[in-house]
């Protein structure tokens, strides 16, 4: 993402918990501060992309997180995915004058190297139309309503993409045990409502195509989904076999690989 918004002229400032992301952004023209709050320094716009809440409340809000340095008027736009309680949370924690979008993404690495990525927003509509033109560099966003409502959306939107490679490793181990082999089970599940799952997950399970969605954020996003439904009364258990499966696959050491080689460990046992 940050590769796209330099080819596309945007000036760019970054800071990155590990080094050498960052090095790599310096050498094709990017900046590179020494903490967030100085990354956020006369910065129209901050993007944050972290792994998972407890990062993104220490780089946003923490001691030298991006609050500490951004100016009124300024947008911070965190594209991670997080509990929407967490993007409330900062929102209302944010300096005044400064606003904060909850802006998280769909799509892989090609499709944010294409700026082709769906962007999911929650937060001030004033605070979207100003983050517009970045934005657009990225992909194409839709407003889904105030702090919170873009995080929500993608919880939902993940809990259906990860539970279904899970449905589609047990529709191949239910294949396996009525003995049909597996390039005709793929051909009869293309013709079910399985067919996008097994068109884009498939190839990435069996290895075909490299890695774009890591085990081990599959396994965090899915228990966002899981933690909400217990919050609200409303069980959810398919999302917990799912993540019981995904845990099987990171005790493995399976946490880097793509998150649809979950089937092997469900049709290896």
């Amino acid at each position: 993402m940050a590769t796209r918004l330099l080819e596309t002229g945007v000036e760019l400032t970054v800071w990155n918990r590990s080094e050498g992301p960052a090095e790599e952004l310096q050498r094709l023209g990017a900046s590179v501060a020494a903490a967030p709050s100085a990354a956020a320094d006369d910065a129209a716009v901050s993007i944050t992309m972290l792994a998972d809440d407890a990062a993104v409340q220490r780089v946003v809000a923490g001691p030298d997180g991006l609050f500490e340095g951004a100016a009124r008027g300024t947008v911070v736009i965190d594209m991670s995915t997080v509990s929407p309680d967490t993007s409330r949370s900062l929102a209302a924690r944010a300096p005044e004058g400064v606003d904060v979008l909850d802006a998280p993404v769909k799509g892989g690495p090609a499709k944010a190297a294409a700026g082709e990525l769906k962007i999911l927003v929650g937060g001030p509509e004033d605070a979207f139309e100003r983050a517009g033109p970045i934005l657009s560099h990225l992909g194409s966003s839709r407003h889904l309503g105030p702090n919170g409502a873009g995080a929500a959306a993608k919880v939902l939107n993940n809990y259906a993409v990860i539970t279904l490679v899970s449905v589609m490793a047990e529709a191949l181990a239910l294949a396996e045990a009525l003995g049909i082999e597996r390039d005709a089970a793929l051909e009869v599940l293309g013709g079910t409502p399985l067919a996008k799952t097994v068109e884009h997950q498939w190839p990435r399970a069996s290895g075909a195509s490299p890695a774009s969605f890591p085990m081990r954020l599959a396994a965090k996003d899915l228990r966002l989904a899981v933690d909400a439904g217990r919050r609200a009364g409303r069980p959810l258990p398919i999302a917990e076999d799912a993540v019981a499966r995904l845990d099987r696959a990171l005790e493995a050491g399976l946490g880097d690989e793509d998150q649809a080689r979950v089937v092997s460990v469900v049709i290896d046992g």
